[in-house]
């Protein structure tokens, strides 16, 4: 079996090519050319930890992808990635296991992070110089670097975090990105502030409500990936101008929209697919209200970056 290392993935890959590769995942699997197998997912509450797997293949492909994803917040005591995955590769033709990926998983902390950047760059403000994001790990840090890297006129940079000693930890590594930092434990300072906001936490419990909620402002959920993880209160669904999903299926089941159809079942009535926006090249953000993108995460996204890499490779 052919082992595809961590430093091999981080040496080839070109983030406008990787952006190109996640958009196209999208748009495979809204035309349904990526056949994805359910997702299974098992949570270790005492660890406050989960494993993910998620598989499939794009038809007529050589290669069938599983994907395992493991998030286990404590491992930064151990000096440890708190993420970690391996992707392994099946020939279709003979079910053999033909490649590893030993990723770490770095590949899904990437897709995840620049899946929102895509999202910002496709329905965003082009000259927005100020971004909030919620959270302070390894996805709010990726995601302040990936949007500095696409859109070079970011200035400030609103960091919320439910534990402020954690988030003046964190103050360094946003700052040696280019930004200047602001720091706060009050969600709405960062509503007030900003018409971009990325939500990346393992909230169970909402901590963003429509109130202070800027007009035009886009909200890109990436944090509940899962039934149990809630970062927005149902109510900001309900009163969203446009809400965009990754997967209309998986966002009733696992994302901020499946907390949010049980109190009002009418708001899946609203949503649409990005496959079908991106195929169609047609952005369009109410600038009297505000949108939200709810992404639980696509084995399609995994699936083409793999495709990607093993070609470089």
């Amino acid at each position: 079996m052919k082992v595809i290392t961590l430093e091999e993935i981080k040496e080839n890959i070109n983030i406008n090519e990787v952006l190109s590769e996640l958009k196209k995942s999208f748009i495979y699997y809204s035309e349904k050319k990526i056949i994805c197998a359910p997702i299974t997912q098992t949570h270790f509450p005492e660890k406050n930890a989960d494993i993910h797997i998620k598989s499939g293949y794009l038809k007529d492909d050589k290669y069938y992808y599983i994907k395992i994803a493991a998030g286990f917040p404590e491992n930064y005591l151990k000096n440890i990635s708190p993420s970690q995955g391996v992707i392994i590769a099946l020939n279709t033709t003979t079910g053999i296991p033909e490649i590893l990926i030993n990723d770490n998983g770095f590949i899904t902390d990437t897709r995840t992070a620049l899946s929102a950047s895509l999202c910002a760059q496709f329905f965003g403000d082009k000259e927005i110089q100020s971004v909030g994001i919620m959270g302070c790990g390894i996805q709010a840090y990726l995601n302040a670097k990936y949007l500095k890297f696409i859109f070079p006129c970011l200035k400030n940079l609103f960091i919320y975090g439910r534990n402020y000693s954690n988030l003046e930890k964190s103050y360094e590594k946003f700052n040696d990105l280019g930004y200047t930092v602001n720091l706060t434990a009050n969600a709405n300072n960062v509503l007030m502030n900003n018409k971009l906001i990325i939500c990346t936490t393992s909230a169970k419990v909402p901590y963003l409500f429509r109130d202070n909620i800027i007009p035009g402002t886009l909200i890109i959920a990436l944090g509940a990936d899962d039934g149990i993880k809630q970062e927005l209160c149902p109510s900001v669904l309900l009163q969203a101008k446009n809400i965009f999903v990754d997967s209309s299926h998986q966002c009733l089941q696992y994302g901020e929209l499946s907390h949010a159809v049980k109190l009002y079942p009418k708001i899946q009535d609203n949503i649409l697919e990005l496959g079908d926006i991106f195929s169609k090249n047609e952005a369009y953000i109410s600038s009297e209200s505000y949108s939200v993108i709810d992404l639980t995460g696509l084995a399609a996204q995994d699936i083409m970056l793999s495709r990607y890499i093993i070609n470089k490779l």
